[in-house]
């Protein structure tokens, strides 16, 4: 099983990047759909289904009931074959990303560059958009386990578990 975990796009940050995206792709790319737009905490892999109850257990400890996360838009750019919505760090989201990777036993890649993936092009592209100032905070408040399933059309992502994290002191 392809695993990975990742926050859900609040519909708030989902309508603000419908309105902010690139209206047009280059030939070969294509647009991810937007019910697929996370933002990805940790990526396991293949990984053998007899892990999967362990693993959950570990991410229920890290993530449930966890403050939720406030994020913001910082740049939409082309970033090797993926065009992303890049977020600022936040470091809050960083010690979760830490102590996830830990819990799974892998290795952190440095630096951790949370964004949303808008599309994907067969070729690496470069193009960079200005910095945005003063866009919105959008509250990140559910994570899943999801297991991704590739195909020629692209990859859907099944939610296997879901982890709420707590509005009540967002960070």
């Amino acid at each position: 099983m392809r695993l990975f975990v990742g926050l859900t796009c609040p519909p708030e940050a989902t309508a603000w990047i419908l309105k902010h995206k690139p209206p047009l792709l280059p030939p070969g790319a294509r647009w991810v759909h937007p019910e697929n737009w996370h933002v990805t905490l940790l990526f396991l892999g293949e990984t053998a289904e007899e892990r999967v109850q362990a693993l959950h257990e570990g991410f229920t400890e890290i993530l449930e009931g966890h403050p939720a996360f406030y994020l913001r838009p910082r740049q939409i750019a082309w970033h090797g074959r993926t065009l992303w919505v890049a977020l600022h760090p936040s470091p809050y989201l960083l010690a979760v990303v830490e102590r996830l990777h830990l819990a799974a036993g892998l290795p952190l890649r440095s630096p951790f560059r949370p964004h949303i993936t808008l599309a994907r092009s067969p070729k690496p592209l470069r193009w960079t958009g200005p910095p945005l100032q003063e866009e919105p905070l959008f509250l990140f408040t559910t994570a899943y386990l999801y297991r991704s399933h590739l195909s020629p059309a692209g990859a859907t992502y099944e939610p296997l578990r879901r982890y709420l994290l707590d509005v009540t002191l967002p960070r």
